[in-house]
C-alpha cells in the first residue's frame, strides 16, 4: 500500500471517527501513547536517527517526549472539550 492510499483511508475514516464515542477515541489515544513509550520507541528512534541524523537523546527530547506530553494533555482534557 502506498502513502497516497494510506492518507486517503485516513481521510475517509476521519468523519466516522468523529462519530465514535469518547471512550473509543480515548482508548485509541491511550494505545498510541503506550506504543510510543514501549514497543515503537526504539524503532522510531532508529528511523529518526537515519532520516534526520539526530542522536537518541535528541530524538527523545525533541520528538517523542513532546508527543507523549501532548497525548497526556489531550487525554486529560478530552472530556471537558467534548461537552
Amino acid at each position: 500500500m502506498n502513502i497516497d492510499n494510506i492518507i486517503q483511508k485516513q481521510r475517509d475514516f476521519a468523519p466516522i471517527l468523529a462519530q465514535k464515542p469518547l471512550k473509543y477515541r480515548l482508548d485509541k489515544l491511550g494505545k498510541l501513547r503506550a506504543a510510543l513509550k514501549g514497543e515503537w520507541q526504539s524503532a522510531l528512534v532508529e528511523a529518526m536517527q537515519k532520516d534526520f541524523g539526530k542522536g537518541e537523546v535528541e530524538v527523545l527530547l525533541s520528538e517523542i517526549l513532546p508527543t507523549l506530553d501532548n497525548l497526556k494533555i489531550l487525554i486529560g482534557k478530552s472530556k471537558s472539550w467534548s461537552k
